[in-house]
């Protein structure tokens, strides 16, 4: 195969167990946020303010759209035995294809919040004015009105630094600047867990998380209300229920079923917020796709693998790929018969 110049062999990774997550953090001594992340009106205000895409664009400049997500676990990594995705499983389904950038609608959401929370004055019920300790981030004052102060608390990386000034930018300009603060503060210690997570001097932060097998369990059990990847400690009955349904069921589609419902719930009632996938990217190589095992999980095997001379470009990745596609929807059709 004829390779072209570099920039033409970038060819995208094929595949990402691990998704980035806006957690929120609903013990916190901010007692603004504290009061207005219980509500779901407000919870999915902030959903549909964010402009994911424009998030996407600072991990893929590319092909942005080729990043996002929705689900809490990665499509294209778990089948149940007819081949069926299990974020093709309803109401898993329906969620992978919302587009959750609707400004206008986060902004009837909030109202809705602002009109359950506070009174015809702006004081947020039962809120008083006090001084918050988010230390060694920073320390502020709330005088328990709006608009409400949300702290996003992040690292210092520079990335992540332009990552969190759009994010203030997009939920301020969805929300109202006079309905809600973004303060943006930086961990420079190095330890984010022990300084931020662990004590919960954070209001809103990102972090990812991924599975090391192909099955919903590896995040979902972790994600309970007293799972260890309950970074916001919120407390649902309602999902741990569904996981235990999940992880008593009969057969494995039907385990399957239970996990896409529980996974529904944590989505639609905004509990955290998935955006992106967490390790896409570009890499040149000479292998010919689709010609090892396809083994998604610990395959370290070569054997019997096509190796190109040049490197692949990326129409010849493409045709590939289509093939593939073709092939591979022609082999599950004939397994189901």
């Amino acid at each position: 195969m004829q390779g072209t110049e570099w920039e033409d062999n970038l060819i995208p990774n094929s595949y990402s167990f691990s998704t980035n997550y806006f957690w929120l953090n609903f013990i916190g001594e901010n007692s603004e946020f504290r009061t207005f992340v219980q509500n779901e009106n407000f919870r999915k205000a902030l959903q549909y303010s964010i402009d994911r895409l424009s998030l996407a664009s600072l991990r893929d400049p590319v092909n942005p759209s080729r990043v996002l997500r929705n689900t809490v676990n990665a499509e294209g990594a778990i089948y149940d035995r007819n081949g069926v995705d299990y974020t093709d499983y309803e109401p898993l389904k329906s969620i992978k294809e919302i587009d959750y950038y609707q400004p206008e609608l986060a902004r009837q959401y909030f109202e809705a919040a602002i009109a359950e929370l506070c009174d015809a004055d702006g004081n947020i019920i039962g809120v008083d004015a006090a001084t918050v300790d988010y230390l060694p981030m920073l320390q502020f004052d709330i005088d328990g009105k709006l608009p409400v102060t949300m702290v996003y608390v992040g690292t210092d990386d520079e990335d992540e630094i332009i990552m969190a000034q759009l994010l203030e930018a997009m939920i301020e300009e969805s929300l109202g600047a006079d309905y809600i603060d973004v303060v943006l503060a930086f961990d420079t210690s190095g330890s984010f867990y022990s300084t931020v997570t662990d004590p919960y001097k954070f209001d809103i932060f990102f972090d990812s998380l991924s599975t090391g097998y192909a099955d919903p369990s590896g995040i979902l059990t972790r994600t309970t209300s007293d799972g260890a990847e309950n970074m916001g400690a919120y407390e649902i009955p309602e999902y741990d229920e569904l996981i235990e349904k999940a992880l008593a069921a009969a057969t494995f589609e039907e385990r399957l079923q239970y996990f896409a419902e529980a996974e529904a719930y944590l989505c639609n009632g905004a509990y955290f917020i998935p955006y992106v996938s967490g390790l896409r990217g570009y890499h040149m190589t000479n292998e010919v796709p689709y010609t090892g095992p396809r083994t998604l999980y610990g395959n370290v095997k070569y054997k019997g693998q096509l190796v190109s001379v040049e490197p692949l470009t990326v129409d010849q990745y493409n045709t590939l790929t289509a093939s593939y596609e073709i092939a591979r929807a022609e082999a599950l059709k004939n397994a189901g018969n």
